[in-house]
Formats: C-alpha cells, sequence, structure tokens
C-alpha cells in the first residue's frame, strides 16, 4: 500500500478519519490502527488498558452490517482474552 494507487484499499471516507488522527496526519494510514472489513480499510480504532479492563473504540466511516457489528464484538472478546482483561468494546456513532 505504500507506494501503489490505494483508492479502492483506503476510500475516501477512510482517509479523512485518518487525517484527523495525530499520528495519521504526519505518517497516513501506516501509523493508524486500522479497521479492516475484507480487505478494505473501514475505519479506524484504538484501545486503552483501564486496570483490568481494555478499552477499543473503534469510529468506522460508513455504517456496519449487523453481521460485521457481530464479527467486531467477537473480535473484542478475542482481543480481551488475548490480552488477559475484560474486553468493553464502543463503536462510535457516524458523523453527518
Amino acid at each position: 500500500m505504500g507506494f501503489r494507487e490505494r483508492d479502492h484499499l483506503v476510500p475516501e471516507p477512510v482517509r479523512e478519519l485518518v487525517k484527523k488522527h495525530n499520528r495519521g496526519r504526519y505518517e497516513g494510514i501506516a501509523g493508524v490502527p486500522t479497521l479492516l472489513i475484507d480487505g478494505v480499510a473501514a475505519g479506524i480504532w484504538r484501545r486503552a488498558r483501564r486496570g483490568k479492563r481494555v478499552e477499543i473504540t473503534v469510529e468506522p466511516a460508513r455504517k456496519l452490517t449487523r453481521d460485521e457489528r457481530r464479527a467486531l464484538g467477537e473480535e473484542g472478546e478475542r482481543i480481551g482474552a488475548f490480552l488477559g482483561a475484560e474486553p468493553a468494546l464502543t463503536v462510535a456513532s457516524l458523523r453527518a
């Protein structure tokens, strides 16, 4: 992705989210934790450890389907299990 056309992998709404992220302004998509759905960037996410919890916040660039939200919840559970922490997943609302 670093040297080729990537419009089909990183849609414009995702590029806008990346530009707003502190690291994204300088490092681009490579410096930002990216939500991938079927190999295409669909948003960004962040993780913070709070005691025995891991807070995962996802900011999608488009509306997620019911199946995508379910899969996101399952992934949050896997991340929590891997880190030995109780996962707390938040999916941010789309901004108008």
